[in-house]
């Protein structure tokens, strides 16, 4: 620290445990005699390991978007992962024809909202929708979708 200077800023401090209670202490190494500092207490929690399907509507019709809807990456214990930016992207697991829209997009704080429009053949389908994230989370999760039949 220079002289004259009363701050420092440490960046990319990391901790390597899951657990509550946690504080941190800063020392002088050289220089003046100075009394340690402590911080408060905080936790360390574990990162998102999970996605999920939030507000997505019952059905849809073919070749229209269905109503926007949401994705959330989630830690173990089922809380949303608020540190979590990547992106989320819908995919196709079954059905026939195709999804198009947004299908891909970068989490906020944990979430993001999607809206794809499906298309297929004239009959009840039955989609099976896919998660995937950019970020360690490797589970996907399934979401079952029914769009009726369109009488265009």
């Amino acid at each position: 620290m220079s002289a004259g200077t009363y701050l420092l800023t440490f960046n990319n401090v990391t901790y390597n445990v899951v657990e509550t209670g946690v504080s941190i202490k800063a020392s002088a190494t050289s220089g003046m005699t100075l009394t340690p500092g402590i911080s408060a207490q905080f936790s360390v929690l574990e990162a998102a390991t999970q996605l999920k399907f939030v507000n997505v509507p019952p059905n849809g019709m073919i070749n229209q978007p269905i109503a926007a809807f949401m994705v959330e990456a989630r830690r173990p214990d089922n809380s949303i992962d608020p540190t979590y930016n990547g992106e989320i992207t819908v995919t196709k697991q079954s059905g026939p024809g195709n999804i198009s829209g947004t299908t891909t997009k970068a989490a906020d704080a944990g979430i993001a909202t999607l809206m794809i429009s499906p298309s297929a053949l004239p009959v009840i389908i039955h989609y099976q929708l896919t998660l995937q994230a950019s970020h360690q989370i490797s589970v996907p999760k399934l979401l079952l979708l029914t769009l009726p039949r369109s009488f265009l």
